[in-house]
């Protein structure tokens, strides 16, 4: 069905349309904005007419056509019935999907888990890795909403986390927010203790050695330090003092443990 006509011009002004005559310019100044120019046959008689936008449109004044029948932008609505002028802005904290007809398509935002709804943007986009993003329904703001930082000893390593991943056992000791990668994950061996082998458990560091004590990084080894040549120490030692133990096992200084 052809849209609405609003108003009927000039019967001399059909003929024209048709052929292109300079003469159509003059009749598209006699419709209003939220129309275009067309023709129409009444009474037996091909005539210029003005016909209503599409719903979900609007078009400026001398819109020479239906093509000119713009969609509504994002956030805005026209009218089921057409023929609007401007496209209204829908209410703060909503929005709409372009060409909408109605304050009823003006809604809130939902994003699914593993995305976010990034700022000044109607769109949901993936996580960032060091983040989660649980999903939800938000309004437009300026704000990013709906991502928030891998808390405690936890990470996420890929895009797209609707969780964050908890660090292996053990490893607990960066509490940074944001972690992005396995190797964030730390443990924290007190002095006379080390990791012997990468991603294990802090050991007691063995006799003739030291161990000041670090902090390691998942799938790393830790800090142990062999002692002077001709000398010894304890197990659990942490620092060099300790090493005054001659391999006779006289004692000729100090030991330093746990």
């Amino acid at each position: 069905m052809k849209n609405k006509i609003i108003k009927i011009l000039t019967s001399s002004a059909a003929l024209a349309l048709v052929t292109g005559s300079p003469a159509v310019a003059e009749a598209w100044k006699t419709c209003p904005p939220g129309s275009y120019i067309s023709s129409a046959v009444i009474n037996g008689q091909t005539a210029v007419v003005c016909r209503i936008c599409p719903a979900g449109t609007t078009s400026p004044m001398d819109n020479p056509s239906i093509a000119g029948c713009r969609p509504c932008p994002a956030g805005t609505y026209g009218s089921n019935a057409g023929g609007v002028a401007e496209c209204t802005t829908c209410p703060a904290g909503t929005t709409s999907p372009a060409g909408s007809s109605s304050a009823e398509s003006c809604q809130k935002i939902t994003c699914a888990p593993g995305s976010f709804l990034n700022a000044n943007t109607t769109a949901c986009i993936l996580c960032d890795n060091g983040f989660y993003c649980p999903g939800g329904t938000f309004s437009p703001s300026t704000s990013t909403q709906g991502m928030i930082a891998c808390p405690g000893a936890t990470y996420s390593a890929t895009t797209g986390a609707a969780s964050c991943t908890p660090c292996p056992s053990g490893y607990t000791a960066n509490t940074t927010a944001g972690k992005w990668e396995l190797s964030q994950c730390q443990i924290k061996c007190p002095a006379g203790q080390y990791v012997a082998s990468a991603n294990g458990p802090c050991v007691t560091c063995a006799v003739g050695s030291y161990c000041p004590g670090s902090t390691i990084a998942y799938g790393y080894t830790g800090v142990k330090m062999i002692c002077p040549s001709g000398t010894t120490s304890p197990a659990g030692s942490i620092n060099v003092a300790a090493c005054a133990l001659a391999k006779t096992g006289t004692s000729v200084g100090t030991s330093y443990t746990m």
